[in-house]
């Protein structure tokens, strides 16, 4: 993605993807931060490959679906793929996202597969807790930036892994902590950091 200041980069799509599904409002995110500007449209309302991010969204559920409603509503983000097991929840959910966005998203139901996709950016991850871990590696390793749901991992050993996934691979990963992000929690601490109490 360009450094041109007018175009949202990846590490800003992910921190404000994840400020978005803390309930803060995607324009308020933007108009925050300064640096976080829309990617703009080429032609008539057509955006080129360079200008958005292309998401996985992997488990499409409450939570998932949650997910891709909020990160599709981001200016210069598609939703290329959803991925679920579930097949018969494909229908209703590219449905929702008719007049979100002007194509509909692939559909697969093994995110191996998925992980093929070069076009693929970013996932975000909002399948059974016991597969966020594995999910988040597997796609580190296919070289695509990750948003994980709470818990990022069972253990110790698991956090770890992906730790060292990151490192090796260098993709940006967010975890959805959003009571670290909330602005009546950030405030609350910093009253109490600035001596309130």
């Amino acid at each position: 993605m360009s450094s041109d200041s007018s175009r949202t980069s990846r590490r800003e799509f992910m921190v404000q993807g994840a400020r978005a599904t803390a309930g803060i409002a995607a324009g308020s995110v933007i108009a925050s931060k300064a640096s976080a500007l829309t990617a703009p449209s080429v032609g008539a309302g057509i955006q080129g490959a360079n200008d958005r991010i292309n998401l996985a969204v992997i488990g499409i559920r409450s939570r998932g679906s949650a997910l891709m409603n909020g990160f599709a509503n981001l200016p210069g983000v598609h939703i290329r793929i959803i991925v679920d097991i579930d097949e018969n929840l494909f229908a209703p959910t590219i449905a929702k996202l008719d007049g979100i966005q002007n194509t509909p998203p692939g559909t697969e139901y093994d995110l191996r597969h998925m992980l093929e996709d070069s076009d693929v950016d970013a996932v975000a991850i909002a399948t059974p807790n016991h597969w966020h871990a594995l999910a988040s590696i597997w796609s580190i390793q296919a070289g695509k930036h990750v948003y994980v749901e709470k818990p990022s991992c069972h253990n110790i050993f698991e956090g770890g892994k992906i730790v060292e996934a990151q490192e090796k691979y260098g993709t940006i990963v967010a975890v959805g902590t959003q009571n670290r992000s909330l602005r009546n929690v950030r405030n609350a601490m910093k009253f109490l950091h600035d001596g309130g109490i």
